[in-house]
């Protein structure tokens, strides 16, 4: 892992704020690709008792911006769309991996699979990210 993975990791463990604050980890990172998970507990629930949607776009949005800043960029959300499958219930770990569907020269798209521990599906999400530098 080089030095600019190896910043990113570091914020994303000591930083504070909303990444810090749900345990999203980072697993594995590389020019267009990222993985990372969140180890799930009672807080990350909705009142229905399995994983909150806003806490499974969240790792979707930090981990797809991630991917898109290996390449050195910083980037912001420019447009994302989510596709909820299944419901994250009885899973000890949600996890997204982010890969690259276009890089461009100001404009990056990633796809974002969520699966369970387990495997199972749970949402399908396409960010577009805009580089600010």
């Amino acid at each position: 892992m080089d030095n600019r993975f190896e910043e990113f990791d570091r914020i994303m463990r000591e930083e504070p704020g909303f990444i810090k604050e749900m345990g999203i980890e980072l697993i594995e990172i590389k020019e267009g690709y990222a993985r990372g998970r969140i180890l799930l507990s009672q807080k990350h629930n909705n009142p229905m008792g399995t994983v909150h949607g806003g806490l499974i776009f969240g790792l979707a949005d930090t981990i797809g911006g991630r991917a898109a800043m290996s390449y050195g960029d910083k980037v912001v959300t420019l447009n994302a769309n989510i596709c909820y499958l299944n419901a994250a219930a009885s899973t000890s770990y949600i996890e997204a991996e982010a890969t690259e569907v276009k890089n461009g020269k100001t404009t990056a798209i990633y796809d974002v699979m969520i699966r369970t521990a387990e495997g199972v599906e749970v949402a399908k999400v396409v960010l577009s990210y805009f580089k600010v530098g």
